[in-house]
């Protein structure tokens, strides 16, 4: 990445972390339309190239995976909390659950692997 994407992508996370604080000044009642307006090209995804937005999308992960981990929830409640459910529509028979956004699967094992991973860099 950039330094423009770097520099991106520190700001959507520092706008984000105004929202937060924000939300929680109010009694975590949702934001005003207004503060939603004034950051729209910052939230619109089709303003990032696909390989920073891609890095936001991981950093929010992160960032929840974290907040997840200082509540109390284990890595075996994590994974059971993001993993996709079954789906049944309103008026139709059960439908599997579908298929990861990315081009890319992984067997359980794979996921898994990289989940450790994963967690052996991010433990504080």
């Amino acid at each position: 990445m950039t330094g423009t994407d770097k520099t991106t992508l520190f700001l959507k996370k520092a706008l984000l972390t105004s929202y937060a604080i924000e939300r929680a000044a109010a009694g975590g009642n949702r934001l005003t339309v207004q503060m939603m307006k004034q950051a729209g090209p910052v939230l619109d995804p089709t303003n990032y190239k696909p390989e920073t937005y891609n890095q936001l999308l991981d950093n929010r992960r992160r960032d929840l995976y974290d907040t997840l981990h200082d509540n109390g929830f284990d890595s075996k409640d994590v994974k059971k909390m993001s993993s996709r459910s079954e789906y049944t529509p309103f008026g139709g028979e059960a439908a599997p659950a579908p298929a990861p956004a990315s081009s890319e699967t992984f067997s359980d094992a794979e996921k898994e692997r990289r989940y450790q991973e994963w967690l052996k860099r991010n433990q504080k």
